[in-house]
């Protein structure tokens, strides 16, 4: 049961919906692109769940307000992992996880070694195959 996502890199939104459809209590999206946010809307209202989901804005800063967040799910690339690390760190619940991915098997290293240097307390738990090119790092506070 997850109460309180973060949805970093919202692209079109498909990933709040599907929390906000699957029981999350609450979304907020951001995305550095204003198109995203606007797609993302639309989706959001289209899919009925515009009562839990909000797009906040275009940084993980603007998503603050509404921290702490039991999930981040964050589908973006590596330059954008490895700056989001100390932040992502302090927005998440006591028992929070980071999904991270929109990386390579080659940069699962350095999305670990982002949150070791950022001191974000989180912990690689889990590393998974999405399709051969795209992998997760699911982290654990």
């Amino acid at each position: 049961d997850v109460g309180s996502v973060l949805d970093l890199g919202c692209g079109s939104g498909l990933l709040s919906v599907i929390a906000a459809g699957s029981g999350a209590r609450s979304v907020v999206a951001v995305d550095i692109d204003p198109e995203a946010r606007s797609v993302t809307r639309s989706n959001v209202d289209a899919n009925g769940v515009a009562d839990r989901v909000a797009v906040a804005g275009a940084t993980i800063d603007d998503a603050a307000p509404a921290a702490p967040f039991d999930l981040i799910l964050a589908n973006v690339p590596i330059g954008v992992h490895e700056e989001t690390a100390a932040t992502a760190g302090r927005l998440l619940s006591p028992s929070g996880q980071v999904w991270a991915t929109g990386i390579t098997g080659a940069q699962i290293d350095r999305v670990i070694d982002a949150h070791d240097r950022a001191g974000s307390g989180l912990v690689p738990a889990d590393t998974i195959d999405l399709d051969g090119d795209w992998w997760l790092v699911v982290l654990n506070s």
